[in-house]
């Protein structure tokens, strides 16, 4: 009797995933630090391929949890509680970034307060035309993520259909537009 579950809960067994997680986080951390000092980039990138890994062996577990019927309503409805509460920490926390960033960019804390010599920017300050290049690429970049979307979006009806010309036409302007990002990058 002691297995038979009469609650409508998920008990996790126990898991090294937290553990090697945080140890791949450190190795990449100190990998950046190291990198930043003019060391190669291998250590950080060890770290990375290991943070990567936890993700998608922690996730698979998640998933197969799911699978064998471990999760109950209620803990689905506790998954999504919490994947919206931590997207929605992430909207907070660059809502907060930005606000602050704007109010000291508007109201320095300084002798050189626009209220104090009423000039802004600051006089030595050249800023850049925000019309040409930085318009260019916000619409590339949305450009692109409107092309993902719409490609997961056809990815995931496709599993009962079959490809046309209009889907693989999508596919393949989205690695033009991925091939132009790239180009950009570098």
């Amino acid at each position: 009797m002691a297995h038979v579950k009469n609650h409508d809960y998920h008990i996790l067994n126990p898991s090294l995933w937290p553990f090697i997680g945080a140890v791949a986080a450190f190795i990449m951390l100190f990998g950046a630090v190291l990198f930043f000092h003019g060391n190669g980039p291998w250590l950080l990138l060890i770290g990375l391929v290991g943070v990567l890994y936890v993700m998608f062996g922690w996730w698979a577990d998640t998933v197969s949890e799911n699978k064998d019927g471990d999760h109950t309503p209620v803990v689905l409805i506790g998954l999504r509680y919490g994947f919206i509460l931590f997207i929605m920490s992430e909207v907070m926390f660059f809502a907060a970034w930005f606000w602050s960033f704007f109010k000291h960019a508007m109201y320095p804390m300084s002798d050189q307060s626009p209220i104090v010599d009423g000039v802004w920017p600051p006089v030595g300050i050249e800023t850049f035309d925000p019309w040409h290049l930085p318009l260019i690429n916000t619409l590339i970049l949305l450009q692109f993520y409107w092309a993902l979307f719409l490609l997961c979006f056809k990815l995931m009806s496709i599993v009962t259909q079959h490809l046309d010309s209009a889907e693989i036409s999508m596919v393949l302007i989205f690695l033009w537009q991925l091939d132009f990002m790239v180009f950009m990058w570098l």
